[in-house]
């Protein structure tokens, strides 16, 4: 894991002038059904805790739960202790961390709601944090934690392991040399205050309005994720021996040596607050890391039996997306989501193997856009390429020039509909012009356009460039993790031929892509689109922030916004036109404000430039997408978001899932 998982980077929701304590998955209600399986629900805690604490291993459940440990209302019932619970990364341990985090990990100071309507902060709700308070102009948050909360260890969790990670982790340059954008307000770091042993206060220079959201997000896994008691003892500031300790341990630096123990999946000696506490690590002689139940947990179920009901998790690490299938349909994992890629291709031999394989299908309503994003680039160092790219006459007339009923019914097995890259139509963000515009397959109406930009052609009907040369481009696209996007490409090709465009396409590997992308190399390039559910934190696609123009991102993520940008920024830079800045501007403007209905005001302004301006083309609108979950799984949330800021599976609350074994198909 480097510096950038470890702290969080990404972006969501507010509230303003108001306090927030409880959430909906909170339930007073003693009279959930009992499992009639093993274990019972009338224990109050796994077996395996209660022969701890016989054995005088363990303190008594009393002395383990805080005075207020947070009650989860049960999706379906009440269940059982015990069993495994079986996951798999494809990847090997370089990808495995991120879906950690999503499963055994998703515990923050706020957590979002298992069903999203706004992607405000109306969908923020406690977590580790028994309440929060913010203030009228989003300046200053404070968080009430539960008074009696334990690290895994039993030592106490208070607000001194949040300042700690706050100056010693976010705030100090070794270990964080770049501070997170999210952290970030009025153009100074912020400051975390102890207030008490069970208050802390963050406080920002300006406003920022999205602070609970990325809490909500992968960024908040820092504040509650850097135990002082344990990890002093590696930090320079505190261990005098630090310097020795990272030689011995084979580091180059004590920065380095601190991240490694902080991280949890690295480090299973490594204190933690979440439902499963890793014994079996990443790095170790396995193919496998596994993680036990935490005996210090602070969530119990309506009945006050603790969580969480599953002993034990597995993930199994997997180099090859085939394996992971093919174990899937062997009945080998309890859960898939996106961890795996099921395309739609693969649906029917999915399905047909529910009987054997005793699984069902997760239906998954997905967070992209679009099926795929097409990008020209509009920042093209030749300056005549450039001209052309960004002449909206020649994104209409590409997008006019494609068939995409036809890359639809072949590559997507007639799944989805005609639609450009928009947020979804069941979002309040819908807009329905920017979804459908241009969409009309006619290469008569393709022609009218591409002529007003490239009327000139040879004797063969190919388009020549402002040179007088033939005009074409080629088309980057990751091989190794998005083959789809070269189907589609490939159908593209003839498509753009018919209409004098000669389309390449240059096939690489995901690595060699963000290298030539990154450095504002291409032509043209294609991906995945994210943003369909939550453009206000993936609003790549609204605004050309991301594969279209990488110069103008470069020039916003540098301040270019707020004045010259620092000469130790790195490029290549770029000042936006006019619209591209509106978009920025405005999205600042969202991000300095806590009401709700303001952000969600300037998201759809921000949308409206972008129907107007009309940056990426888009195919299709994604349908069937989903996922498995294993007939002995149970409480499981069906449908699920599947979104990488919700962190899917992490908001359904995975210490409530529980195992009954036996259970046919």
């Amino acid at each position: 894991m480097n510096r950038r998982q470890l702290l969080g980077t990404g972006g969501m929701a507010v509230l303003g002038g108001i306090a927030m304590s409880g959430c909906d998955l909170l339930s007073t209600d003693p009279g959930q059904q009992e499992s009639r399986q093993g274990g019972g629900t009338g224990a109050k805690e796994s077996p395996m805790l209660t022969d701890m604490v016989k054995r005088g291993d363990l303190p008594p459940l009393k002395e383990r739960l805080p005075r207020s440990p947070l009650v989860v209302k049960p999706v379906d019932e009440a269940g059982v202790y015990g069993g495994e619970l079986r996951l798999i990364s494809v990847g090997g341990p370089s990808n495995v961390g991120g879906n950690l985090d999503r499963t055994l990990a998703y515990d923050h100071l706020v957590r979002w709601k298992p069903q999203m309507t706004t992607w405000t902060a109306e969908d923020v709700i406690p977590d580790i944090a028994e309440s929060y308070s913010v203030n009228d102009d989003a300046t200053e948050y404070v968080f009430k934690l539960r008074s009696g909360m334990k690290w895994s260890d039993g030592e106490p969790f208070t607000a001194d392991d949040i300042v700690f990670w706050c100056e010693d982790v976010a705030l100090n340059t070794e270990i964080t040399p770049a501070m997170p954008t999210w952290l970030v307000a009025g153009d100074e770091p912020f400051t975390v205050e102890k207030r008490d042993d069970h208050t802390v206060v963050f406080r920002f220079a300006g406003p920022n309005g999205l602070l609970l959201g990325n809490l909500a997000t992968a960024n908040g896994l820092g504040p509650t994720r850097h135990p002082a008691h344990y990890l002093r003892d590696f930090h320079k500031k505190y261990a005098p021996d630090a310097e020795e300790k990272t030689k011995d341990a084979g580091f180059d630096s004590w920065a380095d040596f601190f991240l490694q123990k902080a991280t949890p999946w690295e480090n299973p000696e490594l204190p933690v607050l979440t439902a499963w506490q890793v014994t079996k690590a990443v790095g170790d002689v396995t193919d496998r890391v596994v993680a036990r139940r935490n005996p210090y947990y602070w969530k119990v179920d309506t009945a006050g039996r603790q969580l969480p009901y599953i002993d034990e998790v597995s993930t199994q690490l997997v180099a090859d997306n085939e394996v992971a299938k093919l174990k899937t349909l062997g009945g080998d994992v309890d859960l898939v989501y996106s961890t795996i890629t099921m395309d739609i291709r693969d649906k029917p031999l999915i399905a047909r193997g529910r009987q054997e394989g005793k699984y069902q299908i997760l239906d998954l309503t997905y967070e992209d856009s679009n099926t795929m994003a097409f990008a020209v680039n509009l920042t093209h160092r030749d300056r005549q390429m450039r001209r052309v790219f960004r002449d909206i006459n020649f994104r209409i007339g590409l997008s006019h020039a494609m068939n995409r009923q036809e890359i639809i019914d072949t590559v997507f097995l007639r799944q989805g509909e005609l639609h450009q890259i928009a947020p979804h139509p069941d979002t309040v963000y819908y807009n329905e012009k920017l979804a459908t515009q241009y969409t009309e397959y006619s290469v008569e109406t393709a022609n009218r356009y591409l002529d007003r930009v490239l009327p000139d052609k040879d004797g063969d009907g190919a388009r020549l460039g402002p040179d007088g040369q033939p005009f074409r481009f080629n088309v980057d696209a990751m091989s190794d993790i998005r083959a789809r996007d070269i189907a589609c490409l490939e159908m593209m090709r003839e498509h753009f031929k018919a209409v004098g465009i000669d389309m390449r396409i240059k096939s690489e590997t995901s690595t060699l892509f963000w290298e030539r992308v990154d450095a504002n190399f291409h032509d043209a390039c294609v991906f995945g689109s994210g943003g369909g559910l939550d453009p206000v934190y993936q609003h790549d696609f609204m605004v050309p922030l991301a594969i279209t123009a990488i110069p103008w991102s470069n020039w916003y993520d540098a301040g270019g916004l707020r004045g010259p940008i620092p000469k130790d920024a790195v490029g290549p830079f770029e000042e936006p036109p006019p619209a591209a800045r509106e978009q920025m501007s405005l999205y600042e403007q969202l991000k300095s404000t806590a009401n709700g209905e303001e952000q969600t005001d300037l998201m759809k302004r921000i949308i409206a430039i972008a129907q107007e301006q009309f940056w990426y083309i888009g195919i299709s609108l994604p349908k069937g997408n989903y996922g498995v979950v294993s007939n002995r799984l149970h409480n499981v949330q069906n449908p699920m978001i599947d979104d990488w800021p919700w962190q899917t599976p992490g908001p359904t609350t995975m210490a409530q899932y529980f195992i009954r074994e036996g259970e046919a198909s």
